[in-house]
């Protein structure tokens, strides 16, 4: 599996972590009528970061260029960000995907508190678990988006972002 784990992602990360929690977060059928999508996701989503807080998201691509370099090619990506927060009562709603819809590869960056009951699980083409990537508060996982995966252990107040990158 071709991924990149970084611990230690934001050299500011409570700085990062409080500015987030200012935004607003839209239920997804909020977020689907007031910004014309047809996107299916469990939990609430902010809308795309750099339109609400253009210095923030200036913050967190250029930590991902500077800790993603040599994982892949960042020079000629396009980059699509939101925060997304997540409650036990979303623990059911989860469901095993990939992302290659919406990009070809993605970053998942868990900012809030530690849970090692809680995190990424991988699978393989048959659905058997391949990799684990437990939520430590300020991981990023950097994963090609063909891959399959779901979060498991919803804890109230799971918060992360979320960057697509297209090539």
């Amino acid at each position: 599996m071709k991924a990149l784990i970084i611990d230690n992602f934001f050299d500011d990360h409570y700085h990062t972590y409080n500015e987030i929690k200012k935004l607003k977060f839209y239920s997804l059928k909020e977020f689907n009528s007031k910004f014309n999508q047809k996107q299916t996701w469990p939990g609430t989503r902010t809308e795309i970061l750099p339109l609400v807080n253009l210095k923030l998201s200036e913050n967190i691509v250029h930590q991902f260029f500077k800790k993603a370099k040599g994982f892949l090619d960042t020079s000629k990506v396009n980059i699509e960000m939101y925060a997304h927060q997540r409650d036990k009562k979303f623990s059911k709603k989860d469901w095993i995907h990939n992302d290659l819809c919406v990009g070809d590869y993605t970053c998942l960056i868990y900012l809030s508190k530690t849970n090692l009951k809680s995190g990424t699980k991988f699978y393989s083409d048959t659905k058997k678990v391949i990799h684990d990537v437990s939520f430590v508060q300020n991981r990023a996982i950097i994963f090609d988006s063909r891959y399959l995966h779901s979060a498991y252990g919803h804890h109230d107040g799971r918060l992360n972002v979320l960057l697509t990158i297209n090539k």
